[in-house]
């Protein structure tokens, strides 16, 4: 299943599925892209804890930076079938 959350001017979705903790796809207007962290963000202070709003504010860095790649929807870029 798909979550959306707004982080600025973007729209940035995650899925729940684990093998896909390291992506997300960036809606940006009319646009879409996958963005791939090559490992997830955790904060520093609390080691293994995953930190999602650290997350969202990389995957913002990375798309701003052209790290994206052009899905033609979240569902595509993040293997979840239409439903």
């Amino acid at each position: 299943m798909l979550k959306q959350t707004r982080h600025d001017d973007l729209v940035i979705y995650t899925s729940d599925d684990p093998s896909q903790r390291t992506r997300a796809v960036v809606e940006d207007g009319d646009r879409y892209a996958l963005v791939e962290t090559r490992e997830a963000t955790y904060t520093e202070n609390e080691g293994a804890a995953y930190n999602p709003e650290q997350f969202m504010a990389t995957v913002a860095d990375y798309y701003r930076q052209g790290r994206g790649q052009p899905v033609e929807s979240p569902q595509a870029g993040l293997g979840e079938g239409s439903r």
